[in-house]
This record gives C-alpha cells, structure tokens and sequence, in this order.
C-alpha cells in the first residue's frame, strides 16, 4: 500500500488555519440571540459618524436636496471597468475555462498584474476553491507562474453560505481584510440548497451582495449557465437556477465558448460597467483567457475569426499554420484564406513567420 504524501505546511498557513478554526469554533459558541446579532452586524457594519458628513453609508433618507449636494467616493474596482465592488457572477457552461479564468483574475489582483489586458492594483485575495484539490491548485498556480509572494490565500474547505459561510467569510475580511473573495463554484457554496427557491435564493445571494457592497469589497462567484435555448444569449438570463440569483448582483460576465473551438466571448453586463462583449483566445501554453479586443471588432468578419481559431488549433497540435493548413483545416478555397490573412496581418491580428519553403506560417501575436 502506497502511503499518500501529504505536503507540509509552513507556519504562516498553520497560523491562518488556527485563526479559521478559532473563529468557527468563537461562533458556534454563541448563542441563537448572539449569532443574530452578529449577523446583523456582518450585513451592516457599523462606522463612526463624520460629523455633518451626509454621504455617510449609514444614512438611509434623503432629501432631494441633499443628493443633490452630497459628495460621494468614486465606485472601487477589482478590475477597472470590469468588475466592480460588490457581488459579480462569472458564468459558463461547464468545461468552459471559467476556473482557469478565476485563478487569472486572482492571480493578477494578487501581484498588481493585468486581466486581460487590463491593469490592476494590488489586493488581498482569498480564493475559496470548493471543487480543488491541493494538488491541482498547485498544479494550476505553477501553470500560471504565480509567484510566492502573491497576495493570495486558498482554502479547499468551507461551510455553505446559508450555515456558517458568509459569517465566516466576514470574519476573514476583519481579520484579514480581503478586498477580493472568489467562490469556485456557487452550486458547492450552497451546499445543495434549491436554486429553484426564489425565496430562499434571494436571501442568501442578496445577503452575499449586501455584505461585499456594505465593506467595499469585490465578490466574485463562479456558476453555471443553462443550455443555450435558441434566443440570443444573455449572461443574466442564462444563470441557472431562479431569477432570485439574478436579481441582486451587480455585474455578470458569461463566457460562452462553442464545441471545439479556442475562441470564446465574455458578455459584461452590470450596474456601473459598460455592456459590451470581448473576443476572448484561449493559450494553450500559459493556460490563459487572451483578450483580442471588442468582439464585434474582431469578429465583425465571421470568416477572419474562423481563420484565428484555425491558426490556435493548428499550433496547438503542433504544425505549422499555413495558407494551405489553414484552408484544409476549415475546408474552405485556399484563396479566400489568403485575403482573410492579409486582412488580419494588416490589421495586427496575425503575424508572418519565417518562409519555409513556398509557404509562410502564421502565428498570432
């Protein structure tokens, strides 16, 4: 029998052990009354009041007037323009890379890196990875090239958000202060709780929102979409499960990704970000979402964008992309591809090789 080899921690991960479980353990001492209270106070944290300070966010009445006069902070972003503070689904099918593009977005917020394309400022990420082993994360963070010094912090155990999860997840912004959580996925968040409770499901993703936007922080929760239904799709519409999920967040992203191919979209909507949708390239190598720019841009031609995902294929299975690959790859006229590629080398979007023989091989930048 083969012992299982367990890595060892190092004392800062035994000190952040310690304190989760002491905090568990501290609140589930409480009493029925005490952990009301509590979780009165994680859904509305109280704060000193400025004197003569009407945006305080404590106040909850106002007068025209004073609207009209009061000076608010600028909203806080995990990612300028993109994901804002408060509650953000990130949805795809399942299989789709929604993990993968998580653990990018954790990973440039935790280094002060860029997602996709994207520059952002440092912050502290706690990254509740229900569905991961150790032994995976630490397979993807090397894939990733994450550094040791990332602001990062994973946990692969975690109460469900209607018991003891969202307290918990309070608990370790005080403690901790996170500016970033990331839950992969929501479905194991709610720990079998019926999505198709409208009730129930606005209680707790709406709790879930009300504490991100009530400390200024950024939640981010990977979930599934339904199959696609014919209509046109819609990162709100599409989220499995009642219109209760939907109804209380504040941006949605869906990644939709067709069988087979290395493209996809991202559909942004939300509250204060712009609705728009990005052509995104998936990288073998880096194990990366790439941004090609807006998708209407880039597929404005559906033909070019057929010719892009034929060139990821074609080097992802280790052969040159060529004029003639590219055409018996998409089973189309070598000399219709040849314009697509001008096009596309004209404008940026591919780059030539170095000839090899009578041929050229094209790459992407």
């Amino acid at each position: 029998m083969t012992n299982q080899i367990v890595p060892r921690k190092n004392e800062n991960e035994k000190q952040a052990d310690s304190e989760v479980k002491k905090a568990v353990e501290n609140y589930q001492a409480l009493t029925t009354t005490q952990r009301r209270d509590f979780q009165n106070q994680v859904l509305n944290p109280k704060s000193t009041p400025v004197e003569n300070d009407i945006s305080d966010p404590v106040k909850t009445s106002w007068t025209v007037s004073e609207l009209l006069a009061a000076t608010f902070p600028e909203p806080k972003w995990a990612v300028p323009g993109l994901i804002p503070d408060g509650l953000t689904f990130l949805s795809g099918r399942p299989k789709v890379g929604k993990s993968w593009l998580a653990l990018q977005l954790a990973h440039a917020c935790g280094t002060g890196g860029y997602f996709l394309g994207v520059k952002v400022e440092q912050h502290k990420v706690l990254f509740i990875a229900y569905e991961d082993s150790p032994r995976r994360l630490q397979s993807r963070i090397r894939a990733h090239n994450i550094p040791a010094s990332a602001q990062i912090r994973f946990e692969t155990t975690w109460p469900k958000l209607s018991a003891d999860g969202l307290t918990l997840i309070y608990s370790e912004i005080t403690m901790h202060g996170y500016d970033l959580i990331i839950i992969d996925t929501l479905t194991r968040a709610l720990g079998g709780d019926d999505q198709m409770d409208l009730a129930l499901m606005s209680s707790v993703i709406g709790n879930l929102q009300g504490m991100a936007i009530n400390h200024g922080i950024s939640v981010v929760c990977n979930d599934h979409l339904r199959k696609p239904n014919g209509f046109e799709s819609n990162p709100i519409d599409d989220i499995m499960g009642s219109t209760g999920k939907a109804a209380a967040i504040d941006c949605a992203l869906g990644l939709y990704r067709e069988q087979g191919r290395h493209g996809a979209t991202l559909k942004i909507i939300g509250r204060e970000v712009e609705e728009r949708e990005l052509a995104l390239r998936w990288d073998g190598l880096t194990r990366c979402w790439q941004n090609e720019g807006e998708a209407g841009d880039v597929r404005k031609d559906s033909f070019k964008g057929e010719v892009i995902e034929a060139i990821q294929g074609i080097i992802d299975d280790g052969k040159l992309a060529t004029t003639a690959s590219i055409a018996k790859w998409l089973g189309k006229e070598a000399s219709n591809v040849s314009m697509a590629l001008a096009e596309l080398w004209s404008a940026g979007k591919v780059k030539k090789g170095e000839k090899i023989g009578r041929e050229v091989p094209y790459v992407l930048p």
